[in-house]
């Protein structure tokens, strides 16, 4: 695995629709399509990427285990301070520094690009992951032209 570069992103704040998932239940097609639907009613997406935020439990990656459940947030950057549709969540991310890995192509590479970056990467690196949302940034120009995932993966991280 090539290594990942290493980003600072200021707060940033998304709205979409959340579920919780596992490895063993993962129906994100539902929560995709849902939020595609409420993204078309409320005209809200712009020229913007779309986002899947995970927020696994403390310590979710120390043991595997497919039956824990995460929870899954589907969506786009939100600047606007106006209303949020009832139907959506909105999600704050605090200041975090990413390792960032670029040109996944979404569910074929994801499992392998994580696996390594968790079993290689990460402990031959200076850093270490924290415990705070893992961010997939799905580039939107992409995917509406050719209906596949072409996504950058970022681990949020910090030095050792």
């Amino acid at each position: 695995m090539k290594g990942p570069k290493i980003h600072r992103k200021d707060e940033t704040t998304f709205i979409g629709v959340s579920a919780e998932l596992s490895l063993e239940d993962f129906a994100i097609a539902p929560l995709w399509r849902s939020f595609m639907q409420l993204n078309a009613h409320y005209q809200l997406l712009d020229e913007s990427d779309f986002y899947a935020i995970t927020d696994y439990p403390q310590g979710y990656f120390n043991t595997y285990n497919p039956k824990i459940p995460f929870t899954k947030t589907v969506g786009i950057a939100f600047e606007n301070n106006g209303n949020i549709p009832a139907e959506m969540v909105k999600l704050v991310l605090p200041e975090t520094t990413y390792a960032i890995i670029e040109g996944i192509n979404g569910s074929i590479e994801l499992p392998r690009i994580i696996q390594s970056f968790l079993s290689d990467w990460i402990p031959n690196s200076s850093y270490r992951l924290l415990d705070q949302p893992h961010v997939e940034v799905i580039d939107r120009s992409h995917y509406l032209l050719t209906n596949e995932m072409r996504e950058a993966y970022w681990f949020p991280v910090e030095l050792k």
